[in-house]
């Protein structure tokens, strides 16, 4: 009895070895399996990243090469360069400005006289004959030192005086006597220049006559001026007139064809007080000569200051 008693349980030893071996394989394989499923979403996790890390990356250079991302950076950047350039315009103009004003007060304090030149035209008419002058006048700014008034009396009486002179209204008949132009050839603060042009006709006469004088006025003095006060040495003004040195600015067609230099200023004599009549210009010296009617009735000429610098006043520095 004890002899079957142990061969069972060594049957039964060797009926379980077999049981616990499977289980035993079973178990290593559900950990093989466990390990590699776990393994395997490592690398996943991995690869995810790197595949997200990539598609952001991509995402981020796309996004930098779209074209509406790229304008609204292009308008940021425009917008930014007009904020940092609208403080210099503004300081440039505000320079720009003070040397204006203060180029316009150095030109109207060297080149430009306080006053201007104007015109007062006055027209008499008697039982004889009719009249009309044009007289040049000084027209100055309020509050001005210069006696403007006094200075256009002194013309007016002047130009008078010149009207009276020719006698033409105490001729027999009828008569007619015109200014017909004013010419201011140069202007300066201290002193102006004026060619007066006219003709005038008498009844009894063949012909008009045509004339031209000029009236030159001391601004600072308030008086005008004649021609002996303005020619410090007619001799050599009549020697480089004679010498051809001055040139033919109005006249007749042909005038030194017909005539010559010395016989048109033979008879001006400061000796007898015989001048012609003298201007001045921006650049010159000018003077009037009376001529005969069938040589045009008056001629003017002109000369640079640089040949007569010393011999004539000259009222442009």
């Amino acid at each position: 009895m004890a002899k079957k008693k142990n061969t069972r349980s060594k049957k039964k030893e060797t009926l379980n070895m077999p049981v616990i071996l499977t289980i035993l394989a079973i178990c290593v394989i559900i950990i093989v399996a466990v390990a590699f499923t776990i393994g395997s979403k490592d690398d996943g996790a991995d690869t995810d990243e790197t595949i997200a890390a990539t598609d952001s990356d991509t995402s981020d250079i796309e996004d930098a090469n779209e074209p509406s991302d790229t304008e609204i950076d292009v308008n940021e950047v425009t917008d930014t360069s007009d904020d940092e350039t609208e403080t210099p315009p503004e300081t440039y103009d505000t320079d720009e400005d003070t040397t204006f004003e203060d180029t316009t007060a150095d030109y109207s304090e060297t080149d430009e006289p306080e006053y201007t030149v104007g015109t007062d035209v006055e027209t008499k008419t008697d039982s004889s004959g009719d009249v009309t002058i044009i007289y040049p006048t000084i027209v100055t700014p309020e509050k001005s030192e210069i006696d403007s008034e006094l200075i256009n009396s002194e013309i007016k009486d002047y130009m008078d005086q010149k009207f009276k002179y020719e006698g033409i209204s105490s001729s027999d008949g009828e008569y007619s006597y015109q200014i017909t132009e004013v010419i201011t050839s140069v202007s300066t603060d201290e002193f102006v220049s004026v060619v007066v042009k006219g003709e005038y006709y008498v009844e009894s006469s063949s012909h008009p006559t045509v004339f031209a004088y000029t009236v030159n006025c001391d601004i600072e003095s308030a008086t005008v001026l004649e021609a002996s006060e303005l020619i410090y040495d007619f001799s050599k003004i009549k020697e480089l007139f004679i010498d051809g040195k001055f040139e033919l600015v109005e006249g007749m067609d042909g005038l030194l064809d017909e005539t010559n230099y010395e016989d048109i200023i033979i008879e001006y004599r400061a000796e007898y007080g015989r001048y012609p009549s003298v201007y001045f210009t921006d650049d010159g010296f000018g003077m009037i000569v009376e001529l005969v009617y069938t040589l045009g009735g008056y001629a003017r000429f002109e000369i640079s200051y640089s040949y007569v610098t010393g011999y004539v006043y000259c009222p442009v520095n």
